[in-house]
């Protein structure tokens, strides 16, 4: 009777010892670094990026004032030399101003300013800003005080007056839209300017 051979079969520890080897083999072939692979890499010198950068040269800074409303370190022009205000008044004027002419011209704004001290030295007249704009019969906007902020260009308006060079002359002491007397000075936008005259 002839015998037939049997194959011999792996046992289950034999397969996986099998596996084990062919994965570590597959590892080592296709991606896998030795211990001293791994070891160099680390030795590699990081190259620099060819991209540069130019550092932008610092922007210099640009210093924005604001005018002092009452500068000290310059004399009033003689005609008003002997004016003196404080902060009140000249909050006041500077109200006054924008409610009489915002609308006009930094000279017309600066006329109306020249006005009100041409007043405060003139011998008809009170002898302070808040008197003259409180006279009565006067400045009908003395009644809006304290209503509005007055802006930046009022405040410089009473500087341009104060430190000249002035607009009017000394006796002009009077300005509205039609005029107040036919002693005509000239007119500044929509404002017209006048002389002294007697009145009661």
């Amino acid at each position: 009777m002839r015998r037939t051979r049997r194959k011999r079969r792996l046992a289950p520890r034999g397969y996986i010892l099998l596996i084990v080897v062919a994965t570590g083999l597959l590892y080592l072939a296709f991606g896998g670094k030795s211990e001293e692979q791994v070891s160099t890499v680390s030795e590699i010198p990081v190259l620099e990026s060819p991209i540069t950068t130019q550092k932008a040269e610092p922007m210099m800074a640009i210093e924005i004032s604001t005018p002092d409303p009452t500068p000290q370190c310059i004399k009033p022009v003689e005609r008003y030399s002997e004016i003196t205000m404080n902060d009140d008044e000249l909050d006041e004027l500077a109200e006054i101003i924008y409610h009489e002419s915002r609308g006009e011209s930094v000279e017309g704004q600066q006329a109306v300013a020249e006005v009100v001290f041409n007043r405060v030295i003139a011998d008809n007249f009170p002898d302070t800003v808040h008197d003259v704009l409180h006279q009565k019969k006067q400045f009908s906007t003395v009644r809006l005080l304290n209503t509005v902020d007055p802006r930046q260009e009022q405040y410089d308006a009473i500087n341009a007056a104060l430190y000249g060079p002035t607009i009017l002359p000394a006796d002009v002491v009077f300005f509205s839209r039609s005029g107040e007397n036919s002693n005509i000075w000239g007119s500044i936008g929509g404002h017209v300017f006048c002389y002294q005259y007697n009145w009661d």
